[in-house]
């Protein structure tokens, strides 16, 4: 029985169903196996326990507001963050 865990920050309960529904497909589809042999759990994150590129996702911008500014190919390339 496959068990397939989703970590998400908060989405809408239709969402929900929708990324559910595309898993179960896939998962019946490659390891052909019937839907009610698969299990998905949604499991919540708070956006203060998450980083990305060494910032709190919580200290970040919603991601319909501006955008951060792009690190410098310098930054990417080192593979250290930038001290600011």
């Amino acid at each position: 029985m496959p068990i397939v865990h989703v970590y998400s920050f908060d989405r809408s309960v239709e969402a929900k169903r929708n990324v559910i529904r595309g898993i179960t497909e896939v998962m019946c589809r490659e390891y052909k196996v019937r839907p009610e042999n698969i299990t998905v759990k949604i499991l919540p994150m708070e956006r203060d326990h998450v980083a990305h590129g060494g910032h709190l996702v919580s200290d970040r911008p919603p991601p319909w507001a501006a955008p951060m500014p792009a690190s410098t190919p310098a930054d990417v390339n080192s593979g250290e963050l930038p001290c600011r």
